[in-house]
């Protein structure tokens, strides 16, 4: 009995040999060492800070726009340049640079590919070939598929190569932008993370860091207010529900197409065809406004609550380009009544008949 008890123990030795043996090997080729399952444990994305590298030579991306309104794939520029992702690229160089050949990827390596229905701007560009000292801005532009380059809102990345895969510029944000707002370079750290910009300036020189809102005035105006309907509720389908009207008190039509709305929450109503009653697909001019003309802004059952507080809140109408329009502060409604706003802006009415 001594003798079978040895050799069953040896028999147990060896197999507890080959076994560790092969975890071993398995461990060294595939990457994963024990206690890794390597179906499940697949190492997680590195945290962004930290990873954005100052840009080496004189192609430099320059300017992105990671969280747009919606479904942030819808087509972008001359008009409006808040419907959708889109990465700006500066040649400071002496000399034209053909892009064709490069790459911009994001956090992924998902490339955006190369084509000239990809370019925003310049406006119906023909090649990816930028001027000394001019700019290229480059979107998905309409393609709401598959990503080809998908910018995430919080803890992106996003980088350029040369067509031998050099990485010239990588770009990287930790926190989730406003809404509609562009990231750029701090310049006092171009090491660091990016951080909002002042205004929007996709073909130009960025308007600066954000330390506040730059004001912009196309005449149009906040006129009446509607928070608190009478007889459906808060976020109902127009006519019902919360709305707001718009007054042009310029000289001259101009297209909401691109404008919105924010409140004191930021809470953002954009002038498209989900809100801008009248909006037609079909027609280009359904977005304008023309002197002394008004347009209304619905709620129209897109929010599971209402948005306009009733107890009063700080709005601003925001243009295409980013800048404010309007600013105002509208006091307390009462049940079924709009605010009417002065002509001044200074002073609010009640009307138990909203017009």
């Amino acid at each position: 009995m001594g003798l079978v008890r040895m050799m069953a123990a040896h028999r147990v030795s060896r197999l507890a040999a080959i076994l560790l043996t092969t975890l071993f090997v398995a461990s060294t080729t595939t990457g994963y060492g024990l206690g890794l399952n390597p179906l499940t444990d697949i190492p997680v994305e590195a945290d962004t800070q930290g990873r954005t590298s100052a840009c080496v030579g004189d192609v430099c991306i320059s300017e992105v726009l990671v969280n747009a309104f919606g479904a942030e794939t819808d087509t972008v520029g001359p008009s409006d340049w808040t419907s959708g992702e889109w990465v700006e690229i500066h040649n400071a160089g002496t000399t034209s640079v053909d892009l064709a050949s490069w790459t911009l990827h994001d956090h992924y390596q998902r490339a955006l590919p190369m084509a000239t229905t990809n370019i925003v701007y310049p406006s119906s560009a023909t090649s990816f070939t930028v001027a000394a000292g001019d700019y290229i801005v480059l979107a998905r532009n309409g393609d709401g598929g598959a990503c080809g380059m998908c910018l995430k809102n919080t803890n992106g990345v996003v980088e350029l190569l040369t067509p031998s895969g050099t990485l010239v510029h990588s770009v990287t944000w930790t926190l989730r932008p406003t809404e509609g707002s562009t990231l750029i370079e701090d310049a006092s750290n171009p090491n660091g993370v990016w951080i909002e910009s002042a205004a929007i300036t996709p073909g130009t020189a960025n308007g600066g860091s954000s330390s506040g809102p730059t004001y912009y005035d196309t005449g149009i105006r906040v006129r009446e207010v509607l928070a608190d309907p009478f007889f459906s509720d808060d976020n109902a389908s127009w006519p019902g529900g919360e709305w707001l009207e718009l007054e042009n008190i310029g000289a001259s039509t101009v297209d909401l197409l691109g404008y919105y709305i924010m409140d004191s929450s930021s809470n953002n109503i954009s002038l498209n065809e989900s809100h801008l009653i009248g909006f037609d697909a079909t027609d280009s001019t359904s977005t304008h406004i023309h002197p002394g003309s008004r347009r209304v802004v619905a709620i129209n059952s897109t929010s599971e609550y209402g948005v306009l507080n009733n107890g009063g809140d700080q709005l601003a109408v925001f243009a295409s380009n980013g800048s404010v329009t309007d600013e105002l502060t509208y006091p307390s409604v009462r049940v079924g009544h709009s605010k009417i706003r002065s002509v001044n802006g200074l002073t609010w009415t009640d009307a138990l008949f909203p017009t």
